[in-house]
């Protein structure tokens, strides 16, 4: 459904040569049994496989924004956030999709009531409906950082907060959390003249954690639904990049995150409690056999890249 002058929330998708998938989005999008008007926008960041001209010939309906280039994912999104005039808007990554159920009513609902709450996240599934690691998480502190490195989140996920949520129980209970992950973000526009608009000195990657982190500093709340869910296919855009191209440019964004909101606490330690988990992460997943080495492969990676630094 789209109204334009009725609509209550502004649907914001970044896009970067992800044609194929950015149509299923869209057919879900639109193939959703909701109530709640809402006005689709696509920002197409300067793609040259055809998914602007895929959305003007069968999405007539959908806002196209077209840039010459790649500006990033945080930049794209702001350039709706600073033009919509919807109460709610919602950054929703190409590479997902709706399940055919109204997912918009429950999660507007609990939006209107919960006036404190700045942002809200969904559980975001692969598509046989395992959860996916980072939907949701806690500030980068030495606290956080340490008990994911050692696995303390996941052994005592009630008592030790790290960088991810885990252990959480499929009830219908919000979840109080520091960030949300970008790929399906609920945002009330009303908060961000007072929290600011995502930071653009984030290409990409990591955004969301600092917005997040910013919003609790203003004294909003950050939510976690997890009777809410989108099925999230992962890394759309990235996986056309190197895999230490990702994790070089994530982990340097934890960095600086880590640095921002921890004052005084040199930024190597965050490094070395990172480095720490990823090599033992790429040691148990070696022991485990070869249907894991390939997971193994790629946390040496991450840790290879963490340790060079490279650019």
């Amino acid at each position: 459904m789209e109204e334009q002058d009725k609509a209550i929330l502004s649907v914001i998708i970044v896009s970067w040569n992800t044609k194929e998938m950015l149509k299923d989005c869209l057919c879900s999008l639109f193939e959703q049994p909701t109530l709640v008007p809402f006005v689709t926008y696509v920002v197409d960041n300067g793609s040259v496989d055809g998914s602007a001209e895929m959305v003007q010939t069968f999405f007539p309906q959908v806002k196209l924004i077209r840039n010459d280039d790649n500006v990033g994912f945080a930049r794209a999104n702001n350039q709706v956030l600073r033009q919509t005039g919807t109460k709610y808007a919602l950054l929703l990554n190409s590479d997902t999709i709706i399940p055919k159920k109204d997912v918009f009513g429950p999660w507007i609902d609990f939006m209107e009531r919960h006036k404190d709450c700045a942002a809200s996240g969904c559980r975001l599934t692969f598509p046989d409906g395992s959860q996916q690691v980072g939907d949701a998480g806690y500030r980068p502190t030495l606290g956080s950082i340490f008990c994911h490195a050692l696995f303390l989140s996941r052994l005592f996920p009630r008592k030790c907060k790290g960088i991810f949520l885990t252990g959480i129980p499929w009830w219908n209970k919000a979840v109080d959390v520091d960030w949300i992950c970008g790929a399906a973000m609920m945002v009330r526009v009303s908060t961000i003249q007072k929290v600011g608009y995502m930071d653009e000195g984030f290409f990409m990657f990591a955004e969301d954690i600092e917005w997040g982190c910013r919003m609790r500093e203003a004294g909003f709340r950050v939510c976690y639904l997890p009777w809410i869910h989108i099925i999230h296919l992962q890394g759309g855009s990235y996986k056309k990049r190197r895999t230490q191209d990702f994790s070089s440019l994530w982990l340097r964004n934890v960095r600086k995150i880590f640095e921002r909101y921890n004052p005084g606490i040199p930024g190597w330690w965050c490094d070395i409690l990172m480095a720490l988990g990823l090599f033992l992460r790429a040691g148990i997943y070696f022991a485990s056999g070869k249907k894991n080495r390939t997971k193994a492969v790629r946390m040496f990676h991450y840790f290879e890249d963490l340790v060079l630094r490279k650019e």
